[in-house]
Order: C-alpha cells, then sequence, then structure tokens
C-alpha cells in the first residue's frame, strides 16, 4: 500500500522514541505495569512487545537488579530498555557484558548514554523520516541530560568496578547497529508492499 509515493511502513520510524531517563517512572511499578510501558516505547522499533516471563528471565539473569517488594523502579526499567532494544542485535550473553558498562558509572549515565547514541545514529540513517528542528534537537539534548548527577571523578564508589574501555565502543556501535537493523526491515516491508 502505498501513501504519497511511500510505503506505510516508513511511518513506524517516525514513531521512534525512547524517555529520557528523568521521564522514567520511579515511584515503582508492578511487573505488568512494566512491561506494558516498556512496550508502549518498544513495539514500533521492534515490533514485538517485552513480557512479564522475559523480565523475569532477565533478573534471574542478573541482567537487572531484583524487584523491591515486586516493584521496579527507574533504573531497573532503564536496563529493561536497553536489554529490549539491544536484544534486536546482541545475544543475552553479549547484553551482559554491554551493561558492565554501568559498573563505573552513576545511575542514569549509562541509559543517557544508551538513548543519546540511538537517536545520534537514528538521525544519521533516517535523515527524512523524523526531522528534528535545532529547538526539539536542543530540548531532547536537556532532557537526555537532566537531573543526573556529574560522573563521579577520582576513584570511583566500593561497589563500582573498572569496566574495560571498550564498553563505550561497544554501546555506540550496538547503538549504531540496532539503528541499521531498523533502517533494513523498513526497506525490506516497503518493498514487499509495493
Amino acid at each position: 500500500m502505498k501513501k504519497d509515493g511511500k510505503s506505510e511502513m516508513w511511518e513506524e520510524p517516525k514513531r521512534f522514541e525512547i524517555p529520557a531517563y528523568p521521564e522514567i517512572p520511579d515511584v515503582g511499578l508492578y511487573l505488568e505495569q512494566v512491561t506494558k510501558y516498556v512496550s508502549g516505547y518498544i513495539l514500533p522499533m521492534h515490533s514485538f512487545s517485552i513480557t512479564a516471563s522475559m523480565i523475569s528471565n532477565y533478573v534471574k539473569k542478573g541482567l537487572i537488579a531484583k524487584p523491591v517488594k515486586k516493584l521496579y523502579y527507574r533504573e531497573q526499567i532503564a536496563d529493561i530498555f536497553v536489554i529490549a532494544v539491544s536484544k534486536l542485535v546482541l545475544s543475552l550473553e553479549d547484553i551482559q557484558i554491554l551493561l558492565a558498562g554501568k559498573k563505573k558509572e552513576e545511575p542514569g549515565q549509562f541509559y543517557t548514554r544508551f538513548c543519546g547514541a540511538l537517536y545520534s545514529r537514528f538521525d544519521q540513517v533516517f535523515p527524512g523520516e523524523k526531522k528534528r528542528s535545532s529547538r526539539q534537537k536542543e530540548t531532547l539534548s536537556k532532557k537526555l541530560s537532566e537531573g543526573l548527577p556529574e560522573k563521579p571523578e577520582g576513584e570511583l564508589p566500593e561497589n563500582r568496578s573498572e569496566t574495560p574501555s571498550e564498553i563505550p565502543e561497544l554501546l555506540d556501535w550496538t547503538a549504531k547497529t540496532v539503528i541499521c537493523r531498523m533502517y533494513l526491515e523498513t526497506l525490506v516491508n516497503s518493498i514487499k508492499n509495493m
């Protein structure tokens, strides 16, 4: 089906959005609420939903922290977003390596860098799909960095350990690959619908 010379599948990239860290609820959500919240963002990207059993599996594998009295908070939900997006191109074992990058950062910094990499790559790969004005880009940049603590200087806190220097590169390449895969799927679907 065509609409103004383009396949309707091209509408999906326009819906690409991931919440900034401060926008993620930190009031404590039950498992079913988390699945609905995350799936609402992920569905346009992946065409699949996150299930309760998937999240329970992530907890069992140690990819995300255990819920507190059956409630999930901002940092856990941010990790679920990273896993859900990365799952398109990485195995769970590889995602565990990617998430090791969080160990030397304050809560929210890793997630914010991941979102920044995704948006940057999205704008490169889909330049005509989601045009953002300079004001929108400024607002997005502010939203991504708003409310985050400064990166710790000097020694790391006791509960944080050093991680390999390749983690930032892994994060960037994961973002690039996710966005390129979205582009390829969009192209294939547009050709199928011609």
